[in-house]
């Protein structure tokens, strides 16, 4: 997410607005450093992990950023999936109110699905599937669009992740790496409506888009 705001930021020379409760503001910061962001002073990191202390409507229209991440709504709404639906809505609201996307991250469970969240995607405009394609962190990542009011889906993008950050690589690429290591490339989860299910979570997540 560091990566597209700071390309987000190179295109429209405006903030990008980071609200961080998955990670605090320092170690940002270095990753930051680590990728080499061109503009790191135009990502303003909103200090979320004991909680937002200001209302993030007032912020959003204070600082008018052409992209708003919200990183994550796992992490602020916790077990009541509910709010973490009204949450999306609301960022939403001001999404379409400041003509500006609006990501945001939940994590989901091993089989691809989140838990309790059927309403999700009648709140947004799109959901995306962030995941290690095989069993080892170094493996090949995969970004599914599951849905798109506003392009096409189901489809696929494949990336190699490095110290410097992500790299879109082939799909033939990703498989014959997948394929080198003996590995067997996991299956994209099914593109209808998701169903409610109790399931442990793993280190895939869920993006939401507003547009």
């Amino acid at each position: 997410c560091l990566q597209l705001s700071d390309i987000f930021a190179d295109f429209y020379q405006q903030e990008v607005l980071y609200i961080a409760n998955e990670q605090h503001a320092p170690e940002l910061k270095e990753t930051g450093k680590r990728l080499h962001l061109k503009h790191p002073n135009l990502i303003r990191i909103v200090k979320a992990m004991g909680g937002v202390t200001h209302d993030i409507g007032t912020l959003l229209l204070h600082y008018k950023p052409c992209l708003t991440i919200l990183d994550s709504v796992t992490k602020w709404s916790g077990e009541d999936m509910n709010e973490a639906v009204i949450i999306c809505q609301r960022l939403k609201d001001y999404t379409v109110r400041l003509n500006a996307p609006t990501i945001v991250i939940n994590q989901v469970n091993k089989s691809g699905d989140h838990s309790g969240l059927n309403k999700m995607q009648h709140a947004v405009d799109s959901t995306m599937l962030f995941e290690v394609l095989g069993e080892n962190p170094d493996d090949p990542r995969r970004l599914h669009v599951r849905k798109n009011r506003n392009g096409p889906a189901p489809v696929s993008q494949y990336y190699e992740m490095t110290a410097l950050g992500l790299f879109e690589i082939s799909e033939d690429d990703a498989l014959e790496r997948l394929k080198v290591s003996g590995q067997e490339p996991k299956e994209p989860p099914k593109d209808d409506i998701l169903e409610d299910e109790e399931s442990e979570q793993d280190d895939s997540e869920e993006c939401y888009s507003t547009e």
